[in-house]
């Protein structure tokens, strides 16, 4: 694949990190994954060097540097583990610390740890020597409550008085998380970044607890950690693009993809994959596969294939049959359709572009396809339609269109079949993109 003129250019200049922020997307389309993980390592390579200067502070902002020497990850959940046990594994050299207020959390991250290296090295993934080095550069220490409670910088860890990169990876307690950040912000060096690992609360909240909230970002992974390519970056109000850029490369050097989202209650991920998995919850609770039970008794009981019939033709057609109600959409599209729906409503918002969005829950939730290019394959029309069908007949507001699927809809970009959708297509036939 020949590179772009625009991005040679752009990387031989080391442009500024907001217009490579602009210029990749455009670049880079949702089908080429690997050339665009190729091409930003390309960028990202280019900006090692920069050091930003801001309003005369530059000796409060980190220059970039080849590894960070020193990550802390605070929480050793099975999130903390598996982040502390990526980074190990793909920073060579760099010493990562896993703190927690349970000495029994902490013996469990460990017991797993080792299981975990174990496994990867009779797999043949992970080199004996590799081992033995992620091993001793993996730390598990003991963090006092009481430190918490009183702040006091000066009885925090060593590895927080010396880190470069702390990640927080907490429960999901905005309480819990400033009290954290609080303690992070005075004991941690004023140039190392404080990443949280928060799957939903707001980043500029979390920010608000620290002094200087121009070095608090939002890093989610996804679950579990060592097994999942993305990660999610959300940047708070107070975000500086230092910030951004070292996450950017601490998780391009862990070997995941990224993907921006805006500061919103839940960011892209959970904000499309919560209502989907709670629509499931309401289907099951009105018994949406009774029939199957009825159906299983009828024909036990009766011993007559008349019970039966669609199941039989089904299985000679080589498809899995599941049973639902009569009920507006069914099981498959009230579950698909309000997820594709928040998925435009994202857009709409301006959380994340097109390709974040598809690739935010492809990457992250394990979808075969992200929710735009799954609308524009069934047609946004036919999406119109069952959404519509749904808000009249169930009449509630959660399966109300997105005024912008309305929009394209009523233009005749309607995915695929027309040649546009959410993305441009050069064959309306293969589908393949501009």
């Amino acid at each position: 694949m020949l590179l772009p003129p625009q991005l040679l250019r752009a990387a031989r200049r080391r442009v500024g990190s907001s217009c490579g922020r602009h210029l990749f997307p455009a670049l880079c389309n949702h089908q080429h994954q690997q050339q665009h993980n190729r091409l930003y390592g390309i960028y990202r390579s280019s900006r090692c060097v920069h050091t930003e200067v801001c309003a005369g502070k530059e000796e409060e902002k980190g220059a970039l540097s080849d590894l960070e020497s020193e990550l802390v990850v605070v929480g050793c959940g099975q999130m903390g583990t598996g982040i502390a046990l990526t980074a190990a594994r793909h920073l060579a050299g760099t010493r990562v610390t896993l703190l927690d207020i349970s000495k029994t959390q902490l013996q469990r991250g460990r017991k797993f740890s080792e299981l975990w290296v174990q496994k990867e090295v009779g797999k043949g993934k992970l080199e004996p020597a590799a081992a033995e080095s992620l091993l001793q550069r993996l730390s598990f220490i003991f963090l006092d409550p009481e430190v918490l409670i009183s702040l006091d910088a000066s009885a925090a860890p060593e590895a927080v008085r010396r880190s470069t990169f702390c990640l927080e990876s907490a429960s999901e307690n905005l309480a819990i998380k400033r009290n954290i950040f609080a303690l992070l912000d005075s004991a941690a060096p004023p140039t190392a970044v404080l990443a949280t690992n928060t799957s939903s609360i707001s980043i500029t909240k979390i920010a608000a607890a620290t002094r200087s909230p121009h070095r608090v970002i939002g890093m989610h992974f996804m679950n579990p950690v060592p097994v999942m390519p993305l990660v999610e970056i959300i940047s708070g109000l107070d975000t500086d693009e230092n910030t951004k850029l070292r996450t950017e490369q601490l998780a391009f050097q862990m070997k995941k993809t990224t993907a921006h989202a805006l500061d919103r209650p839940g960011f892209v991920a959970n904000r499309l994959l919560m209502p989907y998995l709670n629509e499931a919850v309401f289907a099951l609770q009105v018994n949406e596969d009774v029939c199957l039970a009825i159906l299983r008794v009828l024909h036990s009981e009766l011993g007559d294939s008349k019970y039966r019939p669609a199941e039989q033709l089904a299985f000679q057609m080589k498809k899995t049959t599941a049973h639902a109600l009569d009920r507006p959409g069914f099981v498959a599209n009230r579950l698909l359709m309000p997820y594709l729906n928040e998925a435009v409503f994202a857009l709409q918002e301006g959380i994340s572009s097109a390709e974040d969005i598809d690739r935010i829950m492809r990457l992250g939730a394990n979808m075969p396809m992200g929710p735009l290019e799954l609308a524009d394959f069934i047609g946004l029309d036919v999406c119109l339609a069952i959404l519509r069908v749904l808000h009249s007949e169930l009449g509630d507001s959660k399966y109300r269109p997105a005024p912008l699927l309305t929009q394209y809809v009523d233009a005749g970009y309607l995915g695929r079949k027309s040649g546009r959708g959410f993305y441009e297509y050069a064959n309306r036939q293969t589908g393949l993109l501009k």
